[in-house]
Parts: structure tokens; sequence; C-alpha cells
């Protein structure tokens, strides 16, 4: 499933932000154009996939107590951005 997929790979990045190691735009890509090969492969359409997405993002964010924020904002903002870019890559 979708959202197991965004949990498990955003996790490692998450992890790696929460830790203010730096993830690039890179590796962010590496892991969310998995994200949506699976999406593609199972058939679930963008609209579903962001809405998982901004959860997934927004519980790794509760769980690693990073604040609520301007900064939270743009982190997320940035996420789906480079999420739908690869969706319809």
């Amino acid at each position: 499933m979708v959202s197991e997929t965004i949990t498990l790979l955003g996790d490692d990045c998450m992890e790696s932000h929460a830790r203010r190691d730096r993830v690039t735009e890179d590796q962010w890509r590496v892991c969310l154009r998995a994200i949506c090969d699976e999406a593609h492969a199972s058939g679930v359409p963008p609209e579903r996939l962001l809405r998982e997405l901004k959860e997934a993002i927004r519980r790794l964010c509760d769980a690693r107590a990073i604040a609520r924020g301007p900064g939270r904002t743009e982190f997320t903002s940035r996420i789906v951005t480079m999420c739908i870019e690869e969706y319809f890559a």
C-alpha cells in the first residue's frame, strides 16, 4: 500500500532531517520517485497519493517533535511539490 511505502521511505529521509543532517533534494527525489512508481503500479490517483503523503509528513514531524510553524510548512510544501513533479515526470 502507498501509505506504508510513504512511511518507510519517508522515515529514512525524515530521520536524517530530524538529526539535523542535510537531506539533499536528490535524496528526497529518490524516495519520492519510489513512492510514485508504486502509486502508478497500484493505480493510485494523485489526489490520494498527496493526501497520504501529507498525512505521513504530519505524523513523522509530530513523532520527531519538529515544531509547527513556517519552517515545517515550507518543508511540507517542498516535499509535496517534488512529489507532484515526480508523479507526472
